[in-house]
């Protein structure tokens, strides 16, 4: 997914299995699946992750690739600054956090005491730290992205850890920050799609058929997004712009005059 785009491409669908002949471990699929992309690409671009969509066992393994660019939000991980090795956790605070905005996240009904989705306005600001990885030598940046809302009150801080170091600007510093923003709803746009053609139907007698298939659904997959106004990635949960729509919100909207005390909006 192209920085500032609506749109994604697949490029790879990669299936394995325990017993195929050759087999190492996930994590070792993971790295070659991840390869066969970045061969395709020359190099190009950034890999992105997190916790959320890959287990910390994979990402501890990539972190130390010396051929991968990547952005990754890890929780757990020891890293080398000023020739001591300390946790990501304990080096947080000694982060200036000097460029912000605010965004917009839209949470889904539920996760609040709101009986419908709720806009919440956050305020965000993030700078980075020089470090290394103990293993590898390389070098690399810590990134806090601190935000703050009136909803839940008080700071939350997100590590962040890239091979980009040239992060001096507002402009490459917050572009890598929203580009992460933007994951979630990336891989849910992604898995909308996959899963509106059922992958899971597929029924094939053989290991090497299944294979063929999953080519044909990237090959098909690749198409839907290719062909105008179809399969986009516009229902961002994190926005720079209020989220339309009649919702509940934790701010006055732009141009909305406050009317009377059953306004569904809040200050």
């Amino acid at each position: 997914s192209d920085r500032d785009s609506d749109t994604y491409t697949p490029l790879l669908c990669s299936v394995w299995s325990k017993d195929a002949p050759g087999f190492v471990s996930d994590a070792d699929e993971v790295k070659k699946a991840l390869r066969r992309v970045l061969q395709a690409t020359d190099n190009k671009g950034m890999i992105y992750f997190d916790d959320r969509s890959m287990a910390e066992e994979f990402q501890l393994q990539l972190l130390d690739e010396p051929d991968f660019n990547f952005v990754a939000m890890v929780q757990v991980v020891d890293v080398v600054y000023r020739n001591k090795v300390c946790s990501i956790g304990s080096l947080l605070d000694s982060v200036k956090t000097p460029y912000g905005k605010i965004v917009f996240k839209l949470l889904p009904e539920g996760m609040t005491r709101s009986e419908e989705p709720l806009d919440v306005d956050i305020f965000i600001h993030a700078g980075a730290l020089a470090i290394k990885m103990p293993n590898s030598g390389r070098n690399l940046r810590l990134i806090a992205v601190k935000s703050r809302t009136r909803l839940f009150g008080g700071d939350i801080c997100v590590p962040l850890i890239t091979t980009e170091t040239d992060l001096r600007s507002r402009k490459a510093l917050m572009g890598l920050v929203e580009s992460h923003l933007s994951l979630q709803d990336v891989l849910s746009a992604h898995q909308t799609l996959r899963n509106s053609l059922e992958p899971q139907s597929f029924r094939v007698m053989s290991y090497n058929r299944l294979q063929l298939l999953m080519t044909l659904l990237i090959g098909v997959m690749h198409y839907e997004t290719a062909t105008k106004d179809r399969t986009k990635v516009n229902h961002q949960h994190i926005s720079q712009r209020p989220h339309r729509g009649d919702v509940a919100r934790t701010y006055f909207h732009p141009q909305q005059q406050p009317a009377s005390n059953n306004s569904r909006y809040s200050s």
